[in-house]
């Protein structure tokens, strides 16, 4: 599979174009031949004028002739819905568009899905220069994404991500006009870019060329997002230099694992656009499977035993062998510590026993690596995990109350379940108090009996999970005659 090849302009602004720029570009896209091109808002310098609309028209129609089988995005920017909901109708009305919000598609191989976000935002001030990302559009766009996660035909979790919005989330330090952020609730616009794994972000605006790796770690400390601010790529200048923040585009070659991304500057001496800066973002390769779902029981046996048995689905990230981390322990207020050979450890992969090797015994936890034998990528495999810890709950036992803590650290899992249950059929378990900061995602047992559980949907990676249980006497059984 070849990379996925993305030219990314912003700002043309016609009715006060360049025509040596349009013709200068659309001679690179001829030559370059990219599989995407990305508009990122402002298109018009005014949508109250026809002409402008016909210019802009005749370039995109222009594109779409030289570049065989490319597929254009465009989305508004605070020019073209310069008088709110009016304008910004007339915009999609008389631009020969038709670009849905989220739109996966196959290209070179592989799956890409482009997010477009209109972030315009009405207002007098600036010629509505504010942008905005709220809640209204923020479940627009789940709801398209959890049905798209649901489409057997294609597979959201491996795609390509990229995103479109017109305004900035992140303040380019190089615009001296930007002293404060023009986007309204970008926490939460990149909150749901991360959520949602994206490897690019592509916007315009103020006119500012400039790259940024935005670093969150909500999986890996080398997990980042690309942030390309576009210049106006066609716009006259009036501007003496050889090169000019008017008259600058992104290319982006872009796979799973990383995206190349080169600058390139319009150049009048000679008429064309010329690169001269180069920027990589890449994603961490590893071997390890992803989580898909995870089971858990803990059976409280009445010699105080911890008897676990733990059931996972696991999806392969790379063709050929792998290996799955296994943690297991007891909680740190447990008195007994156990050595690895009293754990009766029992590992299948499938149906089959699985080889072990051990990377830590500590006296209340231990760690090891699960031998996975070769398949293909995409694969589902299970694995099942047993094991006794002797006397692990036993202080449960004594105390009547215990706790546990965990993060998954996986993201994409598709759910959770905790499962504890009592043997002794004297007692019984109350309702287990679950802490999770998504409450709106928790499923659980109500009600007071000998097996009490806990489910949570799609939980988040890193995203701290607590429980705690507690144990009362069960009431007598009274019988009848």
């Amino acid at each position: 599979m070849s990379d996925i090849k993305i030219l990314h302009i912003s700002d043309t602004h016609f009715g006060a174009h360049d025509d040596s720029k349009c013709t200068a570009l659309v001679h690179f896209a001829r030559s370059w031949q990219p599989d995407i091109i990305a508009l990122t808002g402002d298109v018009l310098d005014s949508p109250l004028w026809s002409a402008y609309f016909d210019k802009a028209n005749t370039f995109l129609a222009t594109l779409r002739q030289n570049c065989h089988g490319v597929y254009i995005y465009c989305i508004p920017g605070n020019h073209d819905a310069l008088l709110g909901r009016l304008c910004l109708g007339r915009f999609w009305r008389r631009l020969q568009l038709n670009t849905s919000y989220v739109d996966p598609r196959m290209v070179r191989g592989q799956g890409i899905c482009v997010i477009c976000v209109d972030s315009t935002h009405f207002s007098l001030r600036h010629l509505n220069n504010s942008g905005r990302f709220d809640k209204k559009r923020e479940s627009q766009l789940e709801g398209k994404l959890k049905i798209l996660r649901n489409d057997p035909g294609f597979d959201l979790d491996r795609a390509i991500k990229v995103v479109l919005v017109h305004h900035h989330p992140i303040p380019t330090p190089t615009a001296a006009a930007e002293k404060i952020l023009y986007f309204k609730n970008a926490g939460l616009f990149l909150n749901f870019a991360v959520r949602h794994s994206v490897q690019l972000i592509l916007h315009g605006h103020q006119h500012d060329p400039h790259f940024t790796r935005i670093s969150f770690g909500s999986d890996r400390d080398d997990d980042v997002i690309g942030v390309l601010s576009a210049g106006s790529c066609v716009k006259a200048d009036n501007s003496k230099a050889e090169t000019s923040c008017c008259g600058h585009f992104y290319t982006v070659s872009i796979n799973t694992e990383r995206a190349f991304v080169t600058a390139y500057y319009y150049h009048s001496s000679v008429n064309r656009f010329v690169p001269l800066d180069e920027f990589l973002v890449s994603r961490a390769i590893t071997s390890d499977p992803r989580m898909v779902s995870l089971h858990q029981l803990f059976s409280v046996a009445e010699n105080g035993h911890m008897e676990a048995f733990e059931t996972r689905m696991y999806e392969r990230t790379l063709d050929g062998p792998c290996f799955v981390a296994v943690n297991i322990g007891v909680d740190d207020e447990s008195d007994d510590c156990a050595a690895i050979e009293l754990l009766e450890l029992k590992v299948k992969v499938g149906d089959n026993e699985a080889a072990v090797s051990w990377l830590e015994d500590k006296p209340r936890s231990k760690k090891c690596k699960v031998a996975v034998g070769a398949g293909r990528l995409g694969a589902r495999f299970r694995v099942t995990i047993e094991y006794t810890w002797p006397g692990g709950f036993r202080g449960f036992l004594a105390r009547g109350t215990d706790s546990g803590e965990f993060s998954i650290r996986s993201k994409g899992v598709e759910w959770c379940t905790v499962e504890l249950a009592l043997q002794d059929d004297g007692r019984q378990l109350e309702p287990l108090n679950v802490y999770y900061a998504f409450r709106d995602r928790i499923k659980q047992s109500a009600g007071c009996g000998a097996r009490q559980y806990f489910t949570i949907d799609s939980p988040h990676a890193n995203g701290r999970i607590s429980w705690t249980a507690r144990i009362r006497t069960a009431p007598p059984v009274v019988t009848q005659d």
